[in-house]
C-alpha cells in the first residue's frame, strides 16, 4: 500500500467499493449521518484508491458518507479524501479492518464478507486471521454464523452462537417466537433452554445401561437434535464427557396411558432406522415386545445374523448395488 496524497476529490470522480461491508445498514444511524453532513459537511476523510481508469477512484472506507452526500444532492461537490495505491488484497483487508474498528457488523454481513475474501484470493482461515489481526477460531466462528440464514436481522454474535449450539427443536421454537415478538431471547436464555432439553435426555440415560445408538436415538426424539448432532452427543456421552449443567429438576417423561398409542409410537420410531420386514421379524423373535430398546437390539441381531449366513457372492452383489 502506498500513500499518495490528501486532497478534495469531486464526488463525480468517485465510485463505491465493489463489495459493500454494510449489508445490514442501520437506517437510524444512517439518517443521523445525513443530518450531520447536512449541518457540518464531511468531517472525516474518505480513503480511496486509484483505478485502471485515470482520474477515477474507488472508495474503500467512507461508502456511507459517499452515499449520504448523493442523497443530499451534492452532485460534483469535492469530498475530503486520502488517496492511496493498493492491491485488491490490501483494499479488501482494509475495508474489513476499519469496519471492525468502527462498528459491529451483523454475523451475516461479516461472515459473507470473509467467505467472499477467501473465495476471491484463495485464502485459508489462517491467512484471513493473519491479515486482520484476529484468531483463526474467530474467523471460523464468523463463517459458521453466516450459515444461519434463518437468523432475524439484528441478531448478535452471542445469540447466533447460542442458537447454533441449541437442538434443532429449540432453534425452530425460538425463531418462531422471534417472528411473533420481533426479538430473540438473550444468549444466556437460549443456552439455558438448550441445556434443559439436553439434560432431560441425560437424566433418562442416568440409571440404566444403554448403548450409544440408543442414546443417539433419544437425543433425536426427546432432545430435538438433528441426527448428526445426536451422534456427536451420544459419542461424548459414551465416553463419559457429558454432565448435566442445569440445576432444574427435569420432569420424567409423561407415561403413556394408552398402550396401543405407545406401541404405535415405538414402531413409528423404528421405521426411521429399519425396513418393515426386519421390524416384523424382530417383533416375533422378541416375543411381541413393545419396548423400543429391546426391539432395536433384536433388529441389530437379525441383521448381523443375515450378514453372517449370507453367501459371499450375495454379499458382494449387495455391496456393489449399494455403492452404485
Amino acid at each position: 500500500m502506498k500513500f499518495i496524497t490528501k486532497c478534495p476529490v469531486p464526488r463525480s470522480k468517485l465510485r463505491p467499493f465493489s463489495v459493500s461491508m454494510r449489508l445490514d445498514k442501520d437506517e437510524q444511524s444512517f439518517q443521523e449521518l445525513i443530518n450531520s453532513i447536512r449541518a457540518n459537511g464531511v468531517e472525516q476523510d474518505l480513503i480511496i484508491r486509484t483505478t485502471e481508469t485515470e482520474g477515477i477512484f474507488e472508495v474503500i472506507d467512507g461508502n456511507r458518507r459517499y452515499e449520504a452526500t448523493g442523497i443530499l444532492g451534492w452532485g460534483d461537490a469535492p469530498l475530503p479524501c486520502d488517496i492511496r495505491e493498493m492491491t485488491d488484497k490490501e483494499a479488501w483487508t482494509l475495508a474489513l479492518r476499519v469496519n471492525l474498528l468502527r462498528a459491529t457488523p451483523s454475523p451475516e454481513s461479516l461472515g459473507n464478507f470473509i467467505q467472499m475474501m477467501r473465495m476471491k484470493f484463495g485464502w485459508t482461515q489462517h491467512e484471513v486471521s493473519r491479515q486482520i489481526g484476529k484468531s483463526q477460531s474467530w474467523v471460523s466462528r464468523q463463517e459458521k454464523l453466516f450459515q444461519d440464514k434463518a437468523l432475524p436481522p439484528g441478531t448478535g454474535e452471542a445469540q447466533a452462537r447460542a442458537l447454533r449450539g441449541a437442538p434443532e427443536m429449540v432453534r425452530s421454537t425460538i425463531l418462531e417466537e422471534s417472528n411473533a415478538t420481533g426479538a430473540l431471547p438473550s444468549a444466556t436464555e437460549i443456552r439455558r433452554r438448550a441445556e434443559v432439553r439436553r439434560d432431560g435426555v441425560l437424566k433418562q440415560l442416568e440409571h440404566s445401561r444403554h448403548d450409544e445408538e440408543y442414546a443417539a436415538f433419544l437425543f433425536v426424539t426427546e432432545g430435538g437434535y438433528t441426527e448428526e448432532e445426536a451422534k456427536e452427543l451420544a459419542s461424548k456421552w459414551n465416553r463419559g464427557e457429558l454432565e448435566k449443567k442445569t440445576s432444574l429438576e427435569i420432569p420424567p417423561p409423561v407415561p403413556e396411558l394408552n398402550r396401543r398409542s405407545n406401541t404405535t409410537k415405538v414402531f413409528e420410531q423404528l421405521t426411521k432406522y429399519y425396513p418393515s420386514e426386519i421390524i416384523d421379524t424382530a417383533s416375533k423373535t422378541s416375543g411381541g415386545s413393545t419396548n423400543l430398546e429391546t426391539l432395536m437390539r433384536h433388529c441389530r441381531r437379525y441383521i448381523s445374523e443375515l450378514n453372517h449366513q449370507a453367501p459371499e457372492e450375495l454379499k458382494q452383489r449387495v455391496l456393489e448395488h449399494f455403492m452404485m
